[in-house]
């Protein structure tokens, strides 16, 4: 990848860190989550593990955050952190949980798009469309 890091046969869960205040507010540029992601391994307490090389930062948002182009062009994105914002390059994956704003775009099939009218979506396998659909992704 542009990190020169091979794929691993392993993968480990690290650490999790949770923004329930959402302060970074409830919208969020491409830029703006490297921010996220700054903030989390940079905090005062539990900061998230830096693993250039050998680590991979997933940001889920909730079902009350737009992303840029969520909805419209992606569903999640990945790509890399500039060290001139968070001082390392780091691989991440986004992913938006689709529920209230996109449900028949990025949860399909669990929920189907209204401009096919008649088609009948799939039961979600844990019965939270967005999160399922979040998984899709």
């Amino acid at each position: 990848d542009q990190t020169d890091s091979n794929v691993s046969k392993t993968v480990h869960l690290g650490r999790e860190k949770n923004d329930r205040l959402m302060s970074h507010g409830k919208t969020l540029t491409r830029l703006s989550i490297q921010h996220v992601i700054k903030s989390a391994v940079s905090a005062k307490t539990k900061p998230l593990p830096v693993h250039p090389k050998g680590g991979l930062y997933l940001l889920l948002t909730s079902e009350d955050v737009y992303v840029q182009d969520f909805c419209q062009n992606v569903c999640g994105f990945h790509y890399f952190t500039y060290p001139s914002i968070v001082g390392y390059t780091l691989p991440y994956a986004w992913v938006g949980n689709s529920a209230k704003l996109c449900p028949g775009v990025c949860a399909y099939p669990f929920a189907v798009p209204e401009y096919i009218p008649g088609l009948k979506p799939l039961k979600s396998p844990n019965g939270d469309v967005g999160i399922d659909g979040m998984v899709s992704v």
